[in-house]
């Protein structure tokens, strides 16, 4: 018989299965559904559409460099009488 090379995770379930640890799940059936429906979830892909509008008046200068994400007004602000 062909010796196969274990890794540490595979020979410590080796070991835990020819120990006697495991048992036969109850139901299986039932336990192999639920477990699909679980993957089923977590894989199914958002179909949520993200939208992304920039915060910046149609007209004005355009900002600096420095000044990323501060905007002024096109025309200076009125002052109250």
């Amino acid at each position: 018989m062909r010796k196969v090379k274990l890794d540490q995770e595979e020979t410590g379930l080796l070991e835990s299965f020819e120990a006697g640890e495991w048992h036969t799940v109850e139901d299986s059936d039932a336990k192999v559904l639920q477990y699909r429906d679980y993957a089923r979830v977590t894989f199914k892909k958002d179909r949520r559409i993200v939208t992304t509008q920039a915060i910046r008046p149609s007209s004005g200068p355009r900002p600096k460099k420095g000044e990323m994400g501060v905007w002024r007004a096109a025309k200076p602000l009125s002052k109250p009488p």
